[in-house]
């Protein structure tokens, strides 16, 4: 399975390097952005599945930032400044799904991290186990019907027509009566 992608964007590059090192730890792929046009640019071009945001950076604000890319995208997001009320209410209110106050204790970053993305952690699950078990029905309807005697044309298959005077097509769709079998089946 690939890694999920975290898009951390902060205009202090140290913090930048300090959250991209505990995430890496964590098994996650890192992006990098120093401001707002940055994150949009990497945004529109690479997968990501969660954006950590500062709300103070120059060039495009955090909240401005957020706002344009709820435009376009549904991207998990965490915003992250003071622990003044007014600016988680504002970080919130603009469409973030959680808000860290700084300083952040790195464990708990990671935890918050982990939450947010636990939804496609279960649906990446539940996806892998839908197809496992696809391909494991496959493969073992194939072994049937190879100690059969296969699809068309097969002992089994062709006694099944003497015997009822109809098949099952390949498909598996409805039946067949004599007169519909394929050439060479009749």
């Amino acid at each position: 399975m690939e890694k999920l992608k975290v898009l951390v964007v902060d205009d202090d590059r140290e913090i930048v390097d300090s959250i991209a090192i505990f995430l890496r730890a964590d098994g996650y792929e890192i992006e990098k952005a120093y401001n707002g046009l940055e994150a949009l640019d990497i945004v529109m071009t690479h997968t990501v599945h969660l954006i950590i945001l500062d709300i103070m950076m120059p060039e495009l604000d955090g909240i401005k930032t957020l706002l344009k890319l709820r435009e376009s995208r549904n991207i998990r997001s965490s915003c992250s400044a003071k622990s003044e009320d007014a600016d988680k209410i504002l970080g919130l209110t603009a469409g973030a799904d959680d808000y860290v106050t700084k300083p952040f204790n790195p464990s708990e970053l990671v935890a918050r991290v982990k939450s947010q993305l636990r939804p496609l952690y279960a649906a990446r699950r539940d996806a892998e186990n839908r197809r496992a078990d696809r391909d494991t029905r496959s493969g073992a309807r194939y072994r049937e019907q190879k100690r059969n005697g296969g699809w068309r044309g097969g002992a089994a298959h062709a006694a099944r027509v003497q015997d009822t005077g109809a098949a099952v097509p390949p498909s598996g769709q409805g039946l067949f009566d004599r007169g519909d079998l394929p050439a060479g089946l009749e």
